[in-house]
């Protein structure tokens, strides 16, 4: 699993790098996909192919992130301090 995550280092930064456009997210997405990985690599199937196993990961992970975002923003500090007022 390890030698397949270096050989696709590369794609797998130009991927997040595509969908988040931007470096210092694409480089958290990729970390994010790659613990990921690591961490559910007994679910990895031999007779799938690498690449779209990883990219679904990656996506997945980017869809997480947004959510969670999402969420945690719907509400702000500022919009919350006004209710005390």
């Amino acid at each position: 699993m390890e030698e397949l995550l270096k050989t696709n280092l590369d794609t797998i930064f130009n991927y997040a790098l595509f969908i988040t456009g931007n470096r210092e997210k694409a480089l958290d997405l990729m970390q994010d996909t790659i613990v990921t990985v690591l961490s559910k690599k007994h679910l990895y199937k031999e007779e799938e192919h690498f690449k779209s196993w990883i990219f679904r990961i990656l996506k997945n992970n980017f869809i997480n992130k947004i959510k969670h975002d999402s969420i945690l923003g719907e509400i702000s500090f500022s919009e919350f301090a006004k209710d005390d007022e």
